[in-house]
């Protein structure tokens, strides 16, 4: 995201709306991509990701996150 920082906007989420699933990815960081995830979770991300994504991957993690 250019314009914002995942971390900043993870926990925005989680404070403004509790309730939303939430699916970080990246494909780096500060400290790399697992270590900048690991944190994502943390925060109270759902779910993970490391790019480069496949398409059938993401849409299964968006229906896993659906059905919770």
């Amino acid at each position: 995201m250019p314009e914002r920082e995942g971390l900043s906007t993870i926990q925005e989420i989680r404070d403004t709306y509790p309730e939303t699933r939430i699916l970080a990815i990246s494909g780096g960081g500060i400290g790399g991509a697992d270590r900048y995830l690991q944190f994502a979770e943390s925060l109270g991300a759902h779910d993970t990701m490391l790019k480069p994504i496949r398409g059938a991957e993401l849409v299964e993690r968006i229906r896993r996150l659906l059905a919770i």
